[in-house]
């Protein structure tokens, strides 16, 4: 081989050596300047609540950040860094984010991977050595239970036997994720009810909706009806509940009884009844007044709930014989006559459970009685409360006074309580027929009640209301208040006015416009201390769907390292054409 050749085969030796030399350091620049990450959590799609982990792993990574965008609007909600990995591999990044410093809503969740600068330049937005981002959609924050409105039974309704059964209905929805599963429970004071078949429902509205409760199996008594709805990320809404109450019986008597009396006075009957539902029922003695010659005798007692059950019962007792008779006389004038205290019918009511505040309303549908509602107001609890409205008729009460003026009707209106001044006063509602008013010549404006009050009747400040129709003809309404019962007296004198109807003006509310307040960017705190990181703006860390890959600071280096050798690699060549052959002797 000539000496010519050798130099060649050298030449292209060294030639290939240094092409290798400088891909081998091209290979490991490239690979220690390569930036990858994947996320492990969350996935597309995921549904998160409460506390979730974001979950990333990366190869060549000093810094990771998570960012939450707005899936609509397209801006970032809120960022979570963490400034060391979890593993010294720096390999594997973990956040604990609180989920509940977020709105409910749909989310892409970014994550991001930062390199910092071969210089050792502090990391911010501007020194970036490489960067890498991974963009994850769709992401549902719920935080919130399903919200129910029950639509039936509505609260407090009450069922009686004309009423076989209901339907439940409630309205639920979520405003994030799906509602999953329904379950209606029915209780009563005793615990659960068992019903057949069971309230449990799957995730079809059609499923939870509408369906019929048999009243008719259900026992006398209150009902709770609860709703339990759970959603896909197993949240359940706070306890929904709907009260109603079912009647199918009327009340039950706990006492009645009347006292046997002498001719000329009337026995004081007891009656009084309870109802497993209704804690106001209305009791009425009939029979026992009035009476005219000796002999036994029967009283009749009906009760009535607030529904309309009626029950009947009755008591017997005797009336004997007056040892001596009672002196009587006459009042004159429109006073009335006075006579033994008997009235022609009395209405009753009792209650067992009132509190201080409260009204207890004594309602008689007699048409007997001038009065047509007693409202008392209470001074304090009340365990046995009993008020009772009786007329005389047009004769006065015996002992009182005449009445100065015309009277339509004298009344006698009492409670009964172990509680001494339990009733603080009372609104008396009565009506005149216009009939009386008019053959009486009196005006209806001037007719009064009238208070037996220290040996005298006073007049009571009466409000007229107008007139009314009723099944007795055309009524006058009027309302007076009183602050003690004992007897009563509906009466007017010509010309007197009471005082007219008042019309209340009804305030003007305004409309108010309320302007939408936009909720303030949450910026959490990170579970566990950490150094704060800048926090990438959205010009310079914009989501991606794909891995954006940049090179180190030192790239530009290895490239002007492949320049210089390739240069040289040439000049070494051209060299060589230049060398000349040794010459021949």
């Amino acid at each position: 081989m000539s000496s010519k050749e050798v130099f060649r085969l050298k030449r292209t030796t060294i030639l290939l050596s240094l092409f290798v030399v400088i891909a081998a350091i091209l290979v490991v620049a490239i690979a220690e300047g390569q930036l990858t990450l994947t996320v492990l959590g969350p996935i597309n799609s995921q549904n998160i609540t409460g506390t979730f982990l974001l979950n990333m792993t990366t190869i060549n990574a000093t810094n990771v950040t998570w960012g939450f965008w707005n899936q609509s609007g397209g801006f970032m909600v809120a960022n979570f860094s963490n400034a060391t990995p979890n593993e010294a591999t720096n390999t594997s990044w973990r956040y604990q984010v609180n989920t509940r410093l977020l709105n409910d809503g749909n989310y892409n969740v970014t994550g991001y991977a930062f390199n910092q600068s071969a210089a050792g330049t502090n990391f911010n937005s501007t020194t970036f050595a490489a960067t890498a981002n991974l963009n994850i959609t769709n992401v549902r924050v719920d935080n919130s239970a399903p919200l129910v409105t029950f639509l039936s039974p509505s609260s407090g309704v009450v069922f009686n036997q004309t009423n076989t059964s209901t339907l439940i209905n409630a309205t639920i929805t979520d405003s994030v994720t799906n509602v999953v599963s329904v379950t209606y429970n029915l209780s009563n004071s005793s615990g659960q009810v068992r019903l057949s078949p069971a309230f449990q429902y799957g995730a079809l509205v059609s499923q939870w909706s509408n369906n019929s409760l048999n009243i008719s199996i259900l026992g006398d008594g209150s009902y709770t009806l609860t709703v339990i709805a759970n959603n896909s990320v197993n949240l359940s809404n706070a306890t929904e509940t709907t009260t109603f109450y079912v009647d199918l019986n009327p009340p039950t008597f706990t006492a009645l009884s009347c006292t046997s009396v002498t001719l000329g006075t009337d026995p004081t009957c007891t009656c009084t009844a309870t109802d497993s539902v209704d804690s106001n029922v209305t009791t009425s003695v009939s029979g026992h007044l009035g009476l005219t010659s000796a002999g036994g005798y029967t009283a009749t007692c009906v009760a009535t709930d607030d529904i309309g059950h009626s029950v009947t019962n009755t008591t017997g007792f005797t009336v004997s014989a007056a040892s001596s008779s009672s002196g009587s006389s006459s009042g004159g004038g429109g006073g009335g006559a006075i006579v033994t205290n008997v009235a022609t019918s009395t209405t009753v009511k009792s209650w067992s459970n009132l509190k201080q505040g409260e009204t207890a309303t004594l309602t008689s549908t007699d048409s007997r009685i001038a009065v047509a509602s007693v409202v008392a107001t209470l001074s304090k609890d009340a365990s046995d409360l009993r008020l009772s409205v009786g007329s005389f008729g047009t004769t006065r009460p015996a002992g009182t006074r005449a009445l100065s003026a015309t009277a339509y009707q004298f009344m006698e209106i009492s409670k009964t309580s172990s509680q001494p001044n339990i009733v603080s006063g009372a609104q008396v509602n009565f009506f005149v027929p216009t009939a009386w008013v008019q053959s009486n010549g009196v005006a209806a404006a001037g007719v009064a009640l009238y208070h037996y009050v220290n040996n005298d009747w006073v007049r009571l400040t009466t409000t007229y209301k107008g007139t009314t129709h009723t099944a007795q003809g055309e009524m006058h309404s009027y309302s007076a208040t009183t602050p003690s019962f004992s007897y009563f007296a509906v009466g007017a004198q010509p010309g007197q006015v009471a005082v007219q109807p008042v019309s209340t003006p009804q305030p003007t509310i305004k409309p108010t416009t309320t302007e939408p307040v936009q909720a303030p960017v949450v910026q959490p705190s990170d579970a566990q201390p950490q150094t704060e990181q800048p926090t990438p703006s959205q010009a310079d860390v914009a989501p991606a769907d794909d891995v954006d890959n940049g090179s180190g600071s030192s790239t530009w280096i290895w490239v002007v390292v492949i320049v210089v050798a390739i240069v040289l690699v040439g000049w070494f060549m051209m060299g060589g054409k230049k060398s000349k052959a040794p010459s021949r002797r």
